[in-house]
């Protein structure tokens, strides 16, 4: 649209025909006049009279119509331009084009003169800021064109129109997209939009870095299904998903990186329709949530590994009390029938069946962590080198076995049996995962374990540590196998061979001992299990004088068995009693004060177990000291309640025996605390 056409549709009260014919004769008018006629720079002299007619189109106008000469000096304005500066008439025809738009917008103006002298009018409109009288600022939009006579340019016309409000809505608008863009620009969350075709329109730099690429160009070249998806089928209800809600909020999916490693996202989307409600894009963020999945799949592990170890400790108690009255009276058998008589093959076999069972539940107890130890300070270099000739002996000759243990190695305090059953229990894993021979590896080290390491192993705690790692060059395990190693029972090899205790057993130990464990494996590549254990300041340990023979010691000592299995207790009983004791009973604690008030017995020993349903073992023990200043004591339990121990922990002073026992193994105990 020309300025003509602009000046005419503003004027309401005429029609388009009427104006563009005035118009006409205006440009006519001004065509025959000379520049003295035109106006003066002073503005003395107006435009010629085109009668009233003209006067109404040129001064009722909603537009701005202005005249300067070529020098930019101003000749002539309409009342709409008067208006919207605030200048009289005289004040504004005092003033030239620069001095109006400001020495930031001269050069600007200077080159709209130059192409209306050159063209004749301007080819799009120029817009400016400028200042009202009353100091307020404004924006115009000014379209102009040259006015000729006898063919010689003689003057400038422009129209000009108020865009403030126009430029305000712009301004809001560009605001508003460059807040969009730096939250886009800035965002941590990656936020993208797709096309249903699979192709990626946009992603910001959070989405390059969640996908490893280095570069907008490069991932906008990629097929989203095929390339971004860890299974390609996920697209396919992600999109059903899409189109029959329209929306998705924390929608889970397993993509993956540009290198093929998995991350999990959750995304929340919307569509982007055409008129016709055809889907145009998706458009949305994604949050990596792979760390947030891996620590809540490690607290539901550890809740089912918790709960699986209380259950299986409260069975391990009730089946130790069932082993040790099946070990001891076959023990007692054992001791009694002559070494030709044929009954003792079966009595044999009974025990020897009851050793195992012994051992199955030693490791269930270990798992849940129930298991009563004796820890002393340890140098694990020492239990490798005394304990590498029998675990050689046991792998077998086609497994290369070295042992790498770093000097100055710091010394930790553990049961050294535990400790040799972790080591056992790795060492054969790691031959069946060999069954044509390879090579394993133990190595320990000092470490110090920092925060870096805790955001990857949220379980651990800082602090310094003794590394016992054992890596091998065995068939590896998968993902899958990797989240059930822990489980009691989970086992990879065949039906029937092994209990699938092995590692279970060795979890256990280690968070007894107030360590972690970490495990890597690749399939075809091996398996590293890395046991962490804390490093403590005090010397190793002498060794412990180790009692004599393995026979029924005897001895004249009164002892009192309180127990409330009552097969474990008759079986105390009548071994005391074989050995010339002089034994007493009771059920409970309330019994045991009863017995010993009632009858005013002493005693030289108490045999009391650690859990009983009134009370337990060591609070009997403190009620009878107080009145038996030195009473001797010898605690018996199948598992630890931190009556006595405090996570497990043993003190020195205070004696125990773990069920099952051997008939020897109580006898000897109980003549080494009375000797004592």
């Amino acid at each position: 649209m020309n300025v003509r056409e602009r000046i005419l549709m503003s004027d309401h009260e005429k029609s388009k025909a009427q104006l563009i014919e005035e118009l006409e004769t205006l440009r006519a008018r001004l065509a025959e006049s000379g520049p003295s006629e035109i106006g003066s720079t002073a503005g003395e002299e107006a435009l010629p009279d085109c009668g009233e007619r003209f006067n109404a189109l040129y001064d009722r106008s909603l537009f701005c119509i202005f005249v300067y000469d070529l020098e930019g000096r101003f000749m002539d304005a309409n009342m709409a331009t008067l208006s919207m500066l605030g200048y009289s008439r005289e004040e504004f025809l005092s003033k030239t084009v620069l001095s109006i738009v400001g020495e930031a917008q001269a050069a600007k103006a200077m080159k709209a003169m130059e192409e209306i002298k050159r063209n004749g009018f301007l080819r799009k409109p120029n817009e400016y800021r400028l200042k009202r009288k009353d100091g307020r600022a404004i924006w115009i939009e000014v379209e102009s064109c040259m006015l000729y006579r006898e063919g010689k340019p003689r003057a400038i016309q422009g129209v000009a129109r108020e865009i403030t409000e126009r430029k305000c809505a712009e301004d809001a608008l560009r605001n508003g997209e460059e807040k969009y863009r730096a939250l886009f620009e800035e965002s941590q969350d990656a936020i993208f939009i797709t096309t249903p075709e699979g192709k990626l329109a946009d992603i910001n730099p959070a989405g390059l870095g969640l996908f490893g690429f280095s570069s907008k160009e490069e991932i906008l070249k990629i097929d989203v299904a095929r390339d971004l998806y860890f299974n390609p089928r996920d697209r396919e209800k992600y999109q059903r998903a899409m189109a029959e809600q329209g929306h998705v909020k924390e929608y889970e999916i397993d993509l993956k990186k540009k290198d093929g490693q998995k991350v999990i996202v959750e995304v929340t989307a919307v569509t982007v329709c055409d008129g016709g409600g055809n889907i145009t894009a998706y458009r949305g963020i994604m949050r990596d949530v792979t760390t947030q999945k891996q620590l809540e799949q490690q607290v539901i592990q550890s809740q089912k590994m918790e709960g699986i170890g209380r259950l299986a400790a409260g069975i391990a108690h009730d089946f130790n009390n069932l082993l040790t009255s099946i070990i001891g009276y076959a023990g007692m058998m054992q001791m009694k029938l002559d070494p030709g008589d044929p009954h003792l093959t079966y009595v044999n076999q009974i025990v020897k069946v009851a050793d195992r069972c012994t051992t199955l539940v030693k490791q269930i107890l270990a798992f849940s962590r129930k298991s009563m130890i004796q820890p002393k300070i340890l140098d694990l270099n020492d239990v490798i080198e005394n304990f590498e000739t029998m675990f050689k002996r046991v792998l077998g000759e086609d497994m290369a076995v070295e042992c790498k243990t770093e000097e100055g190695l710091g010394n930790v305090k553990a049961d050294p049996g535990q400790i040799e059953q972790i080591i056992m229990n790795l060492a054969v894993n790691s031959r069946d995962a060999m069954p044509k021979g390879g090579k394993l590896l133990i190595e320990t080290g000092n470490v110090e374990i920092d925060e870096e390491y805790i955001k990857r192993y949220p379980y651990a705690r800082q602090g310094r540590y003794v590394l016992l790692s054992v890596s091998d060059t065995g068939c590896g395990m998968d993902e899958e196998t990797l989240s059930h190693i822990f489980e009691p029972f989970f086992t990879t090899k065949e039906k029937g061979v092994g209990t699938g205790l092995g590692l279970s057993t060795v979890y256990g130990i280690v968070k007894q001992s107030e360590g972690h464990i970490t495990v890597a494996s690749e399939v075809g590549k091996g398996t590293t299990v890395q046991v962490y254990l804390p490093r403590i300041d005090e010397s190793v340990e002498g060794a412990d004088s180790l009692p004599p023979a393995s026979r029924l010691h005897r001895g004249k000592e009164t002892v009192l068995v309180v127990e409330d299995d009552e097969s474990v207790r008759e079986l105390a009983v009548e071994i005391l009693s074989e050995c010339g004791h002089t034994a007493l009973e009771a059920k409970s604690g309330e019994d045991a004060l009863s017995l010993l008030e009632e009858e005013g017995v002493e005693i030289d020993l108490l045999l009391t177990d650690v859990v009983m349903y009134d009370t337990s073992g060591r609070e009997l023990a403190e009620k009878l000291s107080a009145s038996r200043p030195g009473l001797k004591v010898l605690y018996m339990s199948g598992y630890s309640e931190e009556v006595i121990s405090h996570h497990g922990v043993l003190d020195k002073d205070i004696h125990f025996i773990q069920k099952p026992f051997t008939p020897v193994e109580l006898t000897k105990k109980i003549r080494e605390i009375l000797d004592t």
